[in-house]
């Protein structure tokens, strides 16, 4: 019995008394929220553990004392209840991608919209780390949850994608029924372990990639625009961070393994900032790491336990100046482009107020708005276009995002370096070891996925 309780003490990553609606352990409650140091959970030997248990349970331990677990059973369920219609999504029919589209929908608005309300309606939670903000306005909800709608057209958009190259072969895979042999059972095992870690890497590189001064200032700031996050403020981004977050679905071109594995790593990617984001210390997967990246902009790139930002010197580990931190950003420079660009999200709710008053930024609005049409029509006609025809079209829906924001920069004459708040990084060297790893694990797989896509 004693074993039983210790063994569920912690599990899914729930509170010390195993209740969602508390602080971690390791907060200590003496202290004013953000308060209390996360030096010795960042970064440290063993990260890909999270949170070691002693015992037999070796790699499992991630997704059993971790939110891991939550989202993996809630990718399981949509995956066993609602299978893939292959039959369907080999001619990309209608039905399915509707279909798909609703179940991301009614699953994404549920998950956002039970924190939300629990957080900041009910006031499940109390210690919140900006005691003197109350909440989000009305147009700042208006806007939040408006994106979040487009994240999940996004989510949708990579997952139909995928079940299309699955069903018409173009990607091979591990089927359900090879889950019974040894082989594809340790194949799935093996993969949907390493989901968690894999998705530490992506994400790192993707926020550092996006957090670059042309992107930040076209794509990423619009996410920055929630100086206090709420929860739907997670998945509140721009459609092309969207489209780099969600790259990470790519994973499922390079190895083989079961459809399954490419639902998880959507269904985390999609899942995981809801709570990351709440603004409170309180609860199951409060975020304090990633908090203070909302709060200071030049910090915590990656998530609490991978090492990247205790390596490279960009870790804040409380609320208030940071010894450790030795990053390049600017505080004058961060009011200036976040906290201009917030100012509608506080006032009345007028639909003037959210086009882009640059000519710049509307310009990279258009780009945005036309990429999926133009993406829609090579897909409709570039099945049996020239090889040329589909690597065009995969380098623009892959770098494009990113020349057009450096172009618009140069062109309207941005006084920050084009590689703020990187530019004391040496390009041989730091920024340009971050910026290939950009480019492998972020970039390319757009480019891979759309060039699959138009393979024959």
């Amino acid at each position: 019995t004693d074993k039983m309780e210790e063994f569920k003490k912690g599990i899914a990553g729930l509170g010390p008394n195993n209740k969602v609606y508390e602080p971690a352990p390791w907060v200590d409650k003496k202290l004013p929220p953000g308060k209390t140091s996360t030096l010795p959970f960042t970064g440290q030997p063993g990260w890909w553990y999270s949170w070691p248990k002693a015992g037999i349970l070796g790699v499992g331990l991630p997704f059993i004392y971790t939110p891991n677990l939550v989202w993996f059973s809630i990718a399981l369920l949509i995956y066993r209840v609602f299978p893939y219609d292959y039959a369907k999504a080999a001619t990309m029919e209608r039905e399915f991608v509707l279909n798909r589209f609703l179940i991301n929908l009614v699953v994404g608005l549920a998950w956002y919209g039970w924190w939300h309300v629990t957080l900041y309606l009910m006031k499940w939670s109390n210690r919140k780390f900006n005691a003197s903000n109350r909440g989000p306005s009305l147009s700042m909800m208006i806007h939040n949850v408006w994106y979040t709608f487009l994240g999940i057209v996004s989510w949708t958009a990579w997952e139909v994608v995928f079940v299309f190259l699955f069903a018409t072969n173009r990607v091979s895979y591990v089927k359900d029924e090879e889950f019974f042999t040894l082989s594809g059972f340790c194949n799935i095992l093996f993969w949907t372990m390493l989901i968690p870690i894999f998705r530490d890497f992506h994400f790192y590189f993707a926020h550092r990639l996006i957090h670059v001064r042309a992107l930040y200032r076209y794509v990423h700031s619009l996410h920055h625009r929630n100086n206090d996050p709420e929860p739907f403020s997670g998945l509140c981004m721009h459609p092309m961070e969207h489209v780099f977050y969600f790259s990470c679905a790519a994973l499922s071109l390079y190895v083989k393994t079961s459809p399954f594995v490419m639902t998880w790593n959507l269904a985390h990617a999609a899942l995981a900032p809801a709570a990351g984001h709440s603004g409170y210390e309180d609860h199951w997967q409060s975020d304090q790491f990633h908090h203070l990246h909302h709060m200071y902009f030049e910090c915590n790139y990656g998530n609490i336990g991978f090492p990247f930002d205790q390596w490279f010197g960009t870790a804040r580990h409380y609320i208030g100046d940071s010894k450790s931190y030795s990053g390049s950003g600017s505080k004058d420079d961060r009011v200036e482009t976040e906290n201009k660009e917030s100012k509608y999200l506080q006032g009345s709710v007028r639909l003037s107020d959210a086009i882009p008053k640059k000519t710049d930024q509307l310009l990279y609005w258009i780009f945005t708005a036309t990429y999926p049409l133009i993406l829609h029509f090579g897909f409709v006609s570039g099945f049996n276009s020239s090889k040329w025809f589909a690597i065009a079209l995969s380098l623009y829906a892959s770098l494009g995002p990113v020349v057009v924001a450096i172009f618009l920069a140069l062109a309207w004459n941005d006084r920050l370096s084009p590689r703020w708040p990187f530019h004391k990084e040496a390009v041989i060297g730091k920024f340009g070891w971050h910026l290939i790893m950009c480019a492998i694990l972020v970039v390319m797989p757009v480019y891979h996925s759309v060039l699959a896509v138009l393979s024959t």
